[in-house]
């Protein structure tokens, strides 16, 4: 009884430590997932860039500095043609920094990718 009482009390200490992680370490783990999503982006990996962007913003999702990784994880949705997934994306950055001009320039050029590609059929004729 007395052997099952302290395993549990280490496990729950040890899920503690791991849920009280300090803001400086969140925010460490933070830049080193989005700089490896970064390095792959910058590589042309945009889909392998994907799932670190993800991770980044689940690190920090109430963080204004996740407005770079919602950006990022736009444009690498946007070049493997998830249009509507990259709209929003951009506009979660927009959410944590309103004036992000690359984030709005971002969506207004997907926002315009979309509208074209639903008027593409109508302008093809028929043969």
């Amino acid at each position: 009884m007395r052997r099952s009482l302290v395993s549990v009390c280490l496990l729950m200490l040890a899920l503690t430590f791991v849920a009280c992680q300090t803001a400086e370490q969140k925010s460490a783990q933070y830049e080193k997932v989005f700089n490896e999503g970064l390095a792959l982006t910058n590589q042309g990996k945009l889909a392998a860039a994907i799932p670190y962007y993800q991770k980044a913003i689940r690190i920090l999702p109430n963080d204004p500095k996740v407005a770079d990784a919602y950006n990022n994880l736009g444009w690498s949705l946007q070049n493997t043609g998830d249009l509507q997934g990259a709209a929003a994306a951009y506009e979660n950055a927009l959410k944590f920094k309103p004036n992000y001009k690359l984030a709005r320039n971002n969506l207004n050029t997907v926002r315009n990718q979309m509208a074209a590609s639903q008027k593409a059929p109508d302008n093809q004729e028929s043969p």
